[in-house]
Formats: structure tokens, sequence, C-alpha cells
């Protein structure tokens, strides 16, 4: 165990170890492991913090791109011994991540003949010495998948690992696969690989580039015809596995309601602000809490049950945000959209003419859209009544929230 320790620490300033081990792993290993924050595996080694991640992968990237030729992505991928399967390295980390690696692992077995997917989880058994395993599998591999979601895009370890295959295993392809959100939600260094997003034509690509590196590859017609026939399985297998990281509740809907003097203006925008719940309830399908749904008159303002520690708690628990602003006022409204943005959460503003003072947002509100991404105000120019917001919403539901997205500062 101790000379494991050592060879540990000595590769470590040359990248060259750190890898994940499975889950149930020996308590003679515990004192090298560090569990990951998100749940999901171990990391062997000393704690690999953000910035010593980012480092280790930008110093491998600038290393790799050097020994490339011109072209993005592009490097000499075969076969390491011609006539046996190439190994495909699988990362991961984090629940949904390794449930989605696996269902990943049986695509491509399902695929190609010629392809053998590896993964810690799956393929160290138990009495298999762990480094050693996987450090030998690593110097066969000529292509890595780093199986990417919303919750582990910062991993440290994914950045790591991803350092260590692409620096230190010569010319090898790392193609990060982003589960869940846009290639856009990538940064630097990651963002430097060629990457693919999960819908058909984004792993239809992924496929074709494994195609390519194959010392033997399928004709493009049988790729077609095998990739046809797993798509299904593969695509609902994923989708399975995304929920078991899914926020509980897709979409806070967010309103002004203790701004209103009487229940003469309140009840009529609550009647209007009861539509757009619907839609993205039983129209859109989607789980939404609005505390505006419990409060039928102003009288019921003071003795409301839920605190402002449980209405941020319902935020923290929420996909994305949407406000309904009908007029310029001062509402909690305005301090949800903060901590949402703050959040990263994706938001949506349903405003009214923007070129009225009596409708105008904070300033500053008004250009968020010019500065972060994944934030938007729809003014009166697209929508008139609140049954318009309502179809808006359902019309743009696949976009705005089936794909996990994230507000952020544009480049």
């Amino acid at each position: 165990m101790r000379a494991h320790r050592d060879v540990l620490a000595a590769c470590l300033p040359a990248t060259r170890c750190g890898l994940r081990t499975f889950a149930g792993s020996s308590p003679e290993h515990a004192t090298l492991e560090h569990e990951h924050e998100d749940g999901g595996g171990a990391a062997l080694g000393p704690r690999v913090d953000g910035p010593t991640a980012v480092s280790v992968l930008e110093s491998a990237i600038n290393a790799q791109l050097a020994r490339r030729r011109p072209g993005v992505g592009s490097c000499e991928c075969i076969n390491a011994r011609s006539g046996e399967p190439m190994k495909i390295f699988i990362s991961w980390s984090g629940a949904a991540s390794k449930a989605a690696a696996v269902a990943l692992q049986q695509a491509i077995r399902d695929v190609f003949n010629g392809a053998e997917p590896w993964m810690s989880a799956e393929d160290i058994k138990p009495g298999q010495q762990w480094f050693t395993e996987i450090m030998s599998t690593l110097s066969d591999t000529r292509f890595a998948i780093v199986c990417l979601t919303s919750r582990n895009l910062k991993a440290p370890w994914i950045l790591f690992e991803a350092g260590i295959v692409s620096g230190h295993f010569g010319d090898m392809k790392v193609a990060p696969l982003l589960f869940e959100g846009r290639l856009s939600d990538l940064e630097d260094p990651m963002a430097r690989f060629h990457g693919s997003t999960f819908d058909k034509p984004g792993v239809r690509q992924l496929f074709a580039s494994i195609n390519d590196s194959l010392g033997k590859p399928l004709s493009p017609k049988a790729l077609n015809a095998s990739f046809e026939a797993v798509w299904p399985d593969f695509e609902s297998s994923v989708r399975t596995a995304l929920a078991l990281e899914k926020p509980p509740i897709d979409v806070f809907l967010s309103v002004p309601m203790a701004s209103f003097k009487s229940d003469a203006e309140y009840k009529p925008f609550r009647a209007e602000a009861m539509k757009v719940l619907a839609a993205l309830r039983d129209r859109c399908g989607l789980t939404v809490f609005c505390a505006l749904e419990d409060i039928e008159s102003i009288e019921e303002f003071e003795t409301y049950g839920v605190s402002a520690r449980e209405d941020i708690e319902k935020l923290e628990q929420s996909a994305n945000f949407v406000m309904l602003y009908p007029e310029r006022m001062a509402s909690s409204a305005l301090f949800e959209a903060g901590y949402a943005l703050a959040r990263g959460i994706p938001c949506r503003f349903f405003v009214r003419d923007q070129h009225e003072i009596t409708n105008q947002l904070p300033f500053l509100m008004r250009k968020l859209p010019e500065v972060f991404s994944n934030v938007s105000i729809v003014d009166e120019t697209e929508w008139s009544t609140f049954e318009d917001i309502a179809e808006r919403l359902e019309q743009n539901k696949a976009a705005w929230f089936e794909k996990r997205l994230h507000a952020k500062l544009k480049d």
C-alpha cells in the first residue's frame, strides 16, 4: 500500500496518476480515497482542487495540441495492436454520470465489434490491483469519452482525469459528451476538446468518430443501421440516468403579491397568473412552485405559513425561473430573480412595454440578457395576454425546460 502511495506521489507532478476507483473499493484503499462532493466514485491520491485540475488539464491540452496536425480534434487515433479491439476509456463522476456511462458502454458494445469500452466501476473485479489495472488500460487506450452532466461540468476530478489521458498517453482522442445543456456551457480548458451533445445528431457524430478510429471501421450503411437500432434504448436509459440528479422542481414561478394594495388589484392578477401556472403544470407536464397558488386574498399574506427560508429552499430545488412582472413595483420577486441568477438558474422575465417607465425593470436587470446566457426578457412585442404567455411557454418547452441549462456570464 505504501508503495502505491509513493508511486502516486511521484507521478502526480507529471500528471500520471489519480484515477477513480469503482464503488465498493476495499477498506485497505481507504487512506487514498476522497468522496466526490456529488457522491459518485472516489478519487485516489491527494485531493485535487479546482485550480490544480484546470492547470493540469491546460498543460496537457497545450502539449497535445503541439503534437496534433491542424484541424479541430484531429489526431492519429488507431488500434494500438491491429486485430485487437480498440479500448475506449469512459470517464464519469457522480450518480447520473455513472449511470449514463453504463448505458453508453452498452451502446458502444452493441454497435462496434472492434471496440472495447472500459469504465472503472464495471471492469475492475474484486481482488484486482486497481492501480495496475487502470494504468494498463490507459496505456492501451486511444479514445476517451468524458461523460458530463450539469452537476459535474466543473468537477475537479473530471478535469484532472481528462488531463491525464490527454497529456500522458500520447495521441488519444478525448471527446466530451454533454448529456445536459449546450456545448457553449463548456469552459476552458474542457471547451478546447471537440465535444458532442446528447441528442441524436450529436451522438451519431461521436459514434462516427469512434468508427473512424477503428482499425477495421464499419461501412457508413452498417454504422447507420446499427446506430438506429440502439438509439431508442440508449436514449431511454440515459433519460432515466439523468433523472437521478434532476431537481425536484422544474420551474419556480415568481410573481409580485404583497405589492398589490387591495384584492381589487390582486385577485384579477392572480386569476391571470394561474393560467400560466396551469399551462406549465398541465400542458407542459412540469413540476411548478408558485407561492401565489395558496394565497387567494391579500388578507392571507400575514397568516401565510411559508417563511423566507422555505421560499429560498424552493428556489434552490428549482431548475428554471420564470417571473411575471406586470408593472414596475417593489417586490420580493426581484429578490428571487437575483437569487436565481446567482445560482446559475436560467431566467425568463415576462414584462410589459419596457419603454414605459411605469413598466420598467430596474436598469441593470434590463441589461442582463446582454451579459448572461440563458437569461431573456420577453416583452409585450411577443405577448399581450397571459394566455399568450402560456402558449409561448408550451411552444418553448423543449428548448427552455427539457435541457439542463445554466445562466452564466458570456465570454
